[in-house]
């Protein structure tokens, strides 16, 4: 039982969202015990029942609860979800937004491979936005809405859905925090919460951009900078955008 225990005290403080309901009481334990109990037995490499999660949980519960009565203060706050990642640094450097763009998904074939390559090359030729992501089915080109008629007149199938009125959030993260874990889920989770929808998805060594609606991306960058505003150093705001200023 010390070892459920253990894990699930693990658990439950590498995410943010479960430690911070937990130090609250905002949590029904029995619902939490549910949800983490796969991840319980994986750990532990054994069936766990749920009262015993359960169990565990409301031993950490008053453990919390008596160490904020000693110290004379709750420590469950919400600064507390920014301490959980990237606790000894900084985690977003910087963010960006380039708005006017258009996602095109494509079937992968032979064909449709080569075609989008020569989009891409002629958008970089000409200094303009363009993204390739390949998956094992489909293709999705990124590239600024104006350049539409391109991909159409060079396309010999029709594309399996175009998006339109499409910004690109451009999330860069510190050097130092590239290695701490739950990086990019401590950034989609500020999207989540505003029921955000995300289009595509991509990312780099450093940067994590997401492709959100036009009509999003401003609450999409004001959440994820107010979460993370301590460290943010610079960016853009598309024009006639809503957003905080950020330092220079």
């Amino acid at each position: 039982m010390a070892g459920i225990s253990s894990e699930v005290a693990d658990l439950v403080r590498r995410d943010p969202m479960l430690d911070f309901g937990m130090r609250e009481g905002l949590l029904n334990l029995t619902r939490v015990a549910h949800y983490i109990r796969p991840l319980v037995m994986a750990r532990v490499h054994r069936d766990v029942s749920v009262s015993s999660i359960v169990m565990a949980l409301s031993r950490l519960q008053r453990s919390d609860a008596a160490s904020e009565g000693s110290s004379g203060g709750a420590s469950g706050t919400t600064a507390d979800l920014g301490r959980s990642v990237g606790e000894s640094s900084t985690l977003v450097d910087r963010l960006t937004v380039q708005s006017g763009l258009a996602v095109v998904s494509l079937t992968r074939t032979a064909e449709s491979h080569k075609t989008v390559q020569r989009i891409f090359a002629r958008m970089q030729a000409d200094g303009s936005h363009a993204t390739v992501s390949e998956g094992v089915r489909e293709i999705a080109l990124i590239l600024e809405q104006k350049n539409l008629r391109v991909v159409e007149s060079a396309l010999s199938e029709k594309p399996l859905q175009v998006v339109r009125d499409v910004a690109g959030l451009s999330v860069h993260i510190a050097d130092a925090a590239i290695e701490e874990p739950r990086v990019l889920y401590s950034v989609l989770q500020q999207v989540a919460l505003q029921n955000i929808s995300v289009i595509e998805i991509a990312s780099t060594r450093s940067e994590f951009h997401l492709y959100l609606s036009e009509r999003d991306v401003m609450l999409a960058f004001d959440s994820i900078y107010s979460r993370f505003a301590d460290g943010v150093r610079g960016g853009a705001i598309p024009s006639g955008g809503r957003g905080v200023r950020i330092r220079r």
